[in-house]
């Protein structure tokens, strides 16, 4: 019925209708032209932050004490968030063979900035917050944390005639790449030295330990010596876990002599 009255519509009118009728079916193709593509740029986004987040990750050690962790602020400058202690184990995030980084303004609580490089790291503590910090802090790609018992010459290779006159202090801590082996004279550690990745040295095997219980006691000790006015009471009750723990005699010797 509807179609037979159309043919009584005069030529002009049904030439307007057609183009009218066209006119609609063109905007509704063309809203569902740009819905798509904003739905797939929307993909596309949501695809690049998984990337982001699926970075694969290296373990690192901090060898800075309270070496600093940042976030970037609406400006994309870096600010100061928070800080993990000399030992404290991070994961570097990597983009092939090379640390995910960029090139950052740092902004201290005084207003001074600077430009500097900075890497992608999280901890184990942080979950899914990630965070950047500067490569003179950390030794990449080291997984092992050693205590020197007591001060040690330092070494340009891992020969006894090669020794220097500078020392590493007992109760340092330095960062390995792998566990130490008890049957080798020398070991190869990294310390911090302002540069980046830090420097590698050579030690005398037997003044090392990586004992996690000693590293766990004389990290927690340098916390509480830093601590002001630390109540007695919790001061007494570290000293008796320590005395439970299973820490080595070199170790205990120093810890409680107050050398360090």
């Amino acid at each position: 019925m509807h179609l037979l009255k159309l043919n009584f519509i005069c030529p002009t009118l049904r030439v307007h209708f057609i183009l009218f009728i066209s006119c609609i079916l063109f905007v509704l193709i063309s809203f569902g032209c740009t819905k798509s593509a904003e739905e797939n740029q929307s993909k596309e986004k949501t695809v690049e932050q998984v990337v982001e987040k699926t970075l694969p990750t290296k373990e690192a050690i901090a060898l800075y004490p309270g070496t600093p962790l940042y976030m970037e602020d609406s400006e994309g400058k870096m600010v100061y968030a928070t800080e993990v202690a000399e030992g404290d184990k991070l994961f570097v995030y990597y983009n092939g063979d090379v640390p995910d980084s960029k090139e950052a303004i740092r902004k201290l609580n005084n207003g001074q900035e600077d430009s500097f490089k900075f890497i992608h790291v999280t901890t184990e503590y942080s979950g899914d917050q990630n965070y950047w910090t500067r490569e003179i802090f950390v030794a990449k790609e080291h997984s092992v944390v050693g205590v020197i018992t007591e001060d040690a010459y330092i070494y340009n290779s891992p020969q006894s005639f090669d020794v220097t006159d500078k020392t590493v202090k007992q109760g340092a801590l330095v960062a390995l790449k792998k566990d130490l082996d008890s049957n080798s004279p020398f070991t190869t550690v990294t310390i911090y030295n302002g540069t980046d990745n830090g420097k590698e040295i050579y030690l005398k095997t037997e003044l090392i330990s990586t004992l996690a219980s000693d590293v766990i006691a004389v990290k927690t000790m340098d916390k509480v010596k830093n601590t002001k006015n630390l109540d007695l009471v919790v001061e007494n009750k570290l000293n008796e876990i320590f005395d439970n723990m299973d820490i080595s005699s070199a170790v205990r010797n120093f810890l409680f002599t107050g050398d360090k």
